[in-house]
């Protein structure tokens, strides 16, 4: 081995030469020698080998020269039977002496293909072509076809010699893309992968060109001496074919394990600088947001957008000098978020010509789920892509592993939950998670930031107006009307029947415009769509019809809630925290609840039993109606109940990592935290 080092001495001929188009060329003869072709997509590449290799005729006539020299040295040696000595093996690489380890083995399968490729293109053609057959008789080849059976000893060494070809072509293959690594991430001084793969390349080289030397040696015995009784007398084949079959199957194996390890450290230190560039882009200002979105997502194509009006690819240059808003979800975004997104998204533009922003949806995949890709994967990306009409990642791919840990990291995306992260036109992040703002406010609350969602809060009164805005329009009008307007829940139907009955009694005693409804829960099970039926049967009050508007007030009161939270606002601190939080105590439990308010005035709210006895005991506070108004005559009544029940629990989906200590709304008293695992579908 010391010698045959020895004899590499590269130049500048290894820099230019386009192995890998040589290799698909030599794989192709060898793969055609002895089959049918290939498909169009294959015979494609071969054509692009081929023209890639012509487009530099001085550098193909030196390669095909030095491949020229590589068949002589290597038939001079066949025909003459000499041992692998020593001086046979410097000729051979020293014919090679200027390329890299990789093209001088490329080079001696090349010329061991062009003999092989050869031999067995006057055989196939002996039958059909005259100068076949006149060439065949000169050089006294064997008809290769005529060995049909599997049990011709012909067959059999035929068989052999193209399962070993294949390993060789294996290993070669693996040597090339060794080369191909990326340069510069990591070198042997501090990779022992990339060390132990270099201590590997030189004697596969040098094993991989022995066994290609006896595969021709065989190969070129056969043809001379083809008789069955000549096979016969042979030295046993199948012993040396399987010793070079385990022999470079052992150094390919090796090689292939430490050459994974080195792609493997290549892509850790690719994801790191890519992570620390993503960082300092963020941290720095930008004069357009594309340099930061060719970041997030030009990695592995310069027009990752599928434009969801025109379904065509585009680059980000279409996002240049806008609002964009990264929709970043799994394959499991709920198909009523996209309804309301969309929505929000067609319906406005603010006054403006132009939308002043736009919607990027950003499928975030795990590990398991990128690797294992199956078409009922890509089926159902295809339909969620279909129904979005902003703009979309192409293929859930094109996302870059270590944009997917930075959206992870420093964005805290939770695959549980969508989120919207907001870029300024400049790509600055002015909020990290918009989604909250969008489903209380819609687009009124554009531009998204810290600031506006401040000033939207700082505007807002508890009212039914409020709570059930973007949701029911015959609602908003029955506060314009001045109505008492009724907002009820939960699973009881006993209770419900009873609640229903006594306030539209109350109602009429007291001479009040009422309209009830109900919202169900906000897990909307079973036991929830037989009760709106019930209800709708038994005209007991209006109910949301559509689960998406149950759905969509849940989730309302859910956001203004973790938007409360991202201000540090408590039931302590806060008027309005403690309202929603006493809302979600309400869904928390199965009983029933209800809250009661006029117009745009103050509000009454209260569980279940709380609820119903005190209107059960209208009689006992009816006198006060006349003097304080209804809302302000229950609010008392309701304040005097005493109430022996035990506080309910508080379900919030979507916690954050980090928990919070929380008090509850109706006695102030620290809630326990407890663990809740929850089927949506049970």
């Amino acid at each position: 081995m010391t010698d045959i080092i020895a004899t590499h001495v590269p130049g500048d001929v290894e820099l230019k030469i386009d192995v890998r188009s040589l290799l698909r060329i030599v794989k192709d003869i060898l793969k055609r020698a002895t089959s049918t072709p290939g498909d169009d997509l294959v015979q494609q590449e071969i054509d692009v080998a081929i023209e890639r290799m012509n487009n530099d005729p001085l550098l193909l006539k030196i390669v095909a020269f030095d491949i020229r020299q590589i068949r002589s040295e290597i038939l001079c040696f066949v025909e003459s039977g000499d041992p692998w000595e020593l001086e046979v093996s410097h000729r051979l690489f020293r014919a090679v002496s200027e390329y890299s380890w990789d093209v001088k083995l490329v080079m001696v399968l090349a010329a061991y293909a062009v003999n092989y490729g050869e031999c067995w293109l006057t055989a196939q053609l002996y039958t059909t072509n005259p100068v076949a057959r006149s060439i065949s008789v000169l050089k006294q080849l064997p008809d290769l076809s005529d060995h049909s059976s599997k049990n011709s000893s012909v067959t059999q060494l035929l068989n052999a010699l193209g399962n070993l070809t294949k390993v060789i072509i294996n290993i070669t293959e693996t040597i090339v893309e060794f080369f191909e690594l990326t340069p510069g991430y990591i070198t042997p001084e501090n990779s022992t992968a990339m060390s132990m793969a270099l201590t590997l390349i030189q004697p596969g080289v040098y094993w991989t060109i022995r066994c290609i030397m006896a595969c021709t040696s065989q190969f070129n015995g056969l043809l001379a001496e083809q008789s069955e009784q000549h096979m016969m007398m042979m030295e046993p084949w199948e012993i040396s074919i399987r010793h070079w079959d385990h022999r470079i199957n052992i150094i390919n194996d090796h090689l292939r394990r430490e050459i994974n390890k080195c792609r493997q450290e290549i892509e850790n230190k690719k994801h790191l600088q890519t992570h620390e560039n993503l960082v300092e882009l963020f941290r720095t200002t930008q004069a357009y947001n594309t340099n930061v979105l060719k970041a997030l997502l030009c990695s592995k194509d310069l027009q990752p957008l599928l434009d969801g009006s025109s379904k065509t690819k585009v680059g980000v240059e279409v996002l240049r000098g806008k609002t964009v808003m990264l929709l970043i979800s799994d394959l499991e975004i709920a198909q009523e978020e996209v309804l309301i997104l969309e929505q929000i998204y067609n319906g406005t533009h603010l006054g403006k010509a132009e939308r002043p922003y736009e919607v990027v949806w950003l499928p975030v995949l795990d590990h398991n789920q990128s690797t294992l890709w199956t078409d009922s994967m890509q089926h159902k990306f295809d339909e969620l892509r279909s129904s979005m009409p902003w703009y979309s990642l192409y293929h859930p791919s094109l996302l870059d592993p270590a944009v997917i840990k930075y959206i992870k990291d420093q964005w805290h995306f939770d695959k549980k939950k969508p989120m919207v992260v907001v870029l300024d036109p400049q790509g600055k992040v002015t909020c990290q998670n918009a989604i909250h703002m969008m489903w209380i406010w819609g687009i009124t609350a554009f531009p998204f930031t810290k600031i506006r969602e401040a000033d939207l809060w700082n505007s807002e009164k508890w009212t039914i107006e409020f709570i059930v805005n973007g949701i029911d329009p015959t609602i908003l009008n029955w506060v314009k009307e001045d109505k008492f307007v009724c907002l009820y829940g939960g699973e009881d139907m006993n209770w419900i029947r009873n609640f229903t009955t006594t306030m539209q009694r109350v109602a009429q005693e007291a001479r009040l415009a009422l309209e009830m409804v109900y919202v169900g829960k906000s897990n909307p099970k079973e036991q929830v769509k037989r009760n709106i039926n019930t209800i709708i049967k038994e005209r007991l009050s209006h109910c949301w019809q559509d689960p998406m508007s149950i759905w969509f007030f849940w989730v309302r009161l859910e956001s203004m809630w973790h938007s409360k939270m991202q201000h540090s606002r408590t039931i302590d601190n806060d008027p309005l925290m403690r309202q929603i939080t006493t809302m979600l105590t309400f869904d928390g439990s199965n009983n029933g609840w209800a809250v009661i308010g006029r117009g745009s005035g103050e509000i009454a709210k209260a569980q279940g039993s709380k609820i119903l006895d005190t209107l059960t005991n209208f009689n006992n506070w009816k006198a006060n109606v006349e003097l304080q108004g209804f809302m302000q005559a229950l609010v008392n009544a309701l304040a005097s109940y005493p109430s022996h029940e035990h506080c309910s629990s508080l379900v919030l989906p979507g916690m954050p990592a980090k928990t919070h200590e929380l008090s509850c709304a109706e006695c102030g008293r620290p809630m326990e935290r407890y663990i809740l695992y929850r089927c949506c579908d049970d």
